[in-house]
């Protein structure tokens, strides 16, 4: 799976059968289906669960990546607070704009590392938690 930030404040997830895109207002599409609140969704490869406020917890490619929730076990997470990555523990924290970022590191103590796009399977997933701030 690649992840890349968008341009106008979203992401871009890419696999091998799809593109998903999710803009900060918490809407999701992915080949032409628009996703906008809690449920379940199955498209083109990727498994979708919605949850009231705007969170999701999204599979491909045997990652589990979790949109602003603090419930779900991910191994990568696309978040505002630090408090949120601390009950997930995910492998790789994302955070979703420059004033999360900030944020993040202040209260994370980790060092965060910048990159265009971060490409992520299940083998390359790091043992300590990661902080990845990705460049639109």
């Amino acid at each position: 799976m690649e992840i890349t930030k968008l341009k106008d404040s979203g992401f871009s997830l890419k696999t091998k059968l799809a593109t998903l895109t999710i803009n900060l207002q918490g809407q999701i599409e992915v080949a032409g289906v628009v996703i906008t609140g809690p449920g379940e969704y199955e498209v083109k490869g990727f498994a979708i669960t919605g949850f009231k406020g705007g969170a999701y917890l999204i599979e491909g490619e045997e990652i589990r990546l979790g949109y602003l929730t603090e419930k779900e076990e991910v191994e990568v997470l696309l978040t505002n607070s630090w408090e949120m990555a601390k009950n997930v523990q995910p492998s790789i924290v994302i955070p979703i704009d420059e004033v999360s970022a900030d944020a993040i590191i202040k209260t994370s103590g980790l060092e965060a590392r910048k990159e265009p796009k971060l490409s992520v399977n299940k083998l390359s997933l790091p043992e300590e938690t990661e902080l990845v701030i990705l460049e639109a």
